[in-house]
């Protein structure tokens, strides 16, 4: 098979410039199929994921708009065995044919984090600085964006912006949000799903540096603008995506921190907001450092609600992502656990089946485990690293002031297929 394929490629190397425009199709037994051209001159054939390749799919053949015999062409396009992938290199009357057959759809994600859209005093980028970013990943693969090779994958596959992540950490501590939706609205309007997620400086009930009880004046009431303009935002991503979110929630707590799923293009996507353990909480405004008047709830509820879920799509291929790393250093830990910097924290007003960071970690690994292929993506720390926590390969990116993403190549069904740090 290998030395016959290689004989028809030394036949396309030299037919391929007799071929002029001539151009052969096919017809497919599969209900979709999409074509385009690769940067190699040859046809990229997409069909639906789980088509067998190994000949009867193609059923009927034309040149230049002309049924032509499939058992005169060479070989046999009806019948012959198709490489997922590979060149497949087809002659006929002297002129040959190069193309390339894919089951299931590839697609590209763009993910970036902590953009702290005008937060002038934590590493933030400007509105504009942002604006260009986003414009240059709408432009990704078009006519004079930047163009991203992938290693593996479909050669001379040109990817472009299917879908946009934000891992967290949106704009200036629980700002309006009004930066950061002048900052993103090219994504809107070039139609293009883009979903967003809180990180600490977003939504959290209690302040990272204070040195008493850890517990922010601003309270629910910012927390509550956080979560409308990430419900806002990723409704009108659901809307160009063509897609349904899922959101976890429990009965108790006034502030649902909402952590979401969502399928696109036969991926699972899971997004944590500032991780999956943020805990409920009744109470509007705090009018003082105290806890007094607030209840906060365990998140055991969210994590019960996920695991049925993921119970129910069991085995389908996955990307997860939370604004938190699960092993990024000794601070780590306590990101984890509700801390600040000093070791204070709020415990939830009753019993948790999760009291350590370990605990936390492995319950999240073992849900994600019952995935297909699962791959982490995180932010916070303002660093690009891959780490690793049991059997879970975690991808944190620098935030969005360095202009750099994650660009992610990902196949219908199988998921994650590779990833390239791009500067934007």
């Amino acid at each position: 098979m290998k030395n016959k394929k290689r004989f028809l490629g030394l036949i396309a190397a030299a037919l391929l410039a007799t071929s002029g425009w001539a151009q052969m199709t096919f017809t497919y037994s599969a209900t979709t199929a999409t074509e385009s051209t690769m940067t190699d001159g040859s046809t990229l054939v997409q069909l639906p994921a789980g088509t067998d390749l190994n000949g009867g799919f193609i059923t009927a053949v034309k040149v230049d708009g002309v049924a032509v015999d499939a058992a005169n062409v060479t070989p046999d396009p009806t019948k012959t065995f198709i490489t997922d992938g590979e060149i497949e290199t087809f002659v006929y009357a002297g002129k040959a044919y190069s193309f390339r057959f894919i089951a299931g759809e590839y697609f590209t994600a763009v993910i970036f984090s902590d953009p702290h859209v005008a937060q002038d005093d934590y590493d933030g980028i400007t509105v504009a600085n942002m604006q260009t970013f986003v414009s240059n990943v709408v432009n990704m693969g078009k006519d004079g964006g930047k163009v991203v090779t992938f290693d593996k994958g479909p050669k001379g596959f040109v990817p472009t912006a299917d879908i946009v992540f934000c891992l967290g950490d949106m704009d200036a501590d629980k700002a309006s949000g009004d930066d950061f939706k002048n900052a993103i609205a090219g994504f809107n309007t070039a139609g293009i799903p883009f979903i967003t997620m809180a990180g600490n400086h977003d939504f959290v009930p209690y302040l990272w540096d204070d040195e008493t009880t850890g517990v922010t004046l601003e309270g629910a009431s910012a927390d509550q603008t956080t979560l409308t303009i990430i419900e806002e935002q990723n409704a009108t991503a659901a809307e160009n995506g063509d897609f349904e979110i899922t959101t976890f929630t429990q009965s108790n707590g006034d502030v649902q921190p909402k952590p979401f799923a969502f399928e696109f293009k036969g991926v699972d996507f899971y997004c944590g907001q500032t991780y999956w353990y943020q805990m409920p909480y009744t109470g509007k405004v705090l009018i003082s450092s105290s806890t007094s008047g607030l209840t906060y709830y365990a998140a055991d509820g969210i994590i019960d609600a996920l695991n049925t879920y993921v119970e129910g799509r069991k085995g389908k291929a996955a990307v997860w992502m939370q604004h938190y790393p699960f092993n990024y250093g000794d601070d780590c830990d306590r990101w984890w656990l509700d801390q600040n910097k000093n070791g204070n924290t709020i415990a939830p007003n009753e019993a948790s089946a999760y009291t350590t960071a370990a605990q936390k970690k492995d319950k999240l690994v073992e849900i994600i485990s019952k995935t297909k292929n699962p791959v982490h993506f995180s932010g916070h720390v303002h660093s690009t690293a891959t780490k690793t926590y049991s059997t879970l390969t975690d991808h944190t990116i620098d935030n969005t002031i360095s202009m750099a993403a994650f660009v992610v190549l990902c196949k219908e069904g199988e998921g994650v297929v590779d990833i390239k740090t791009v500067t934007f």
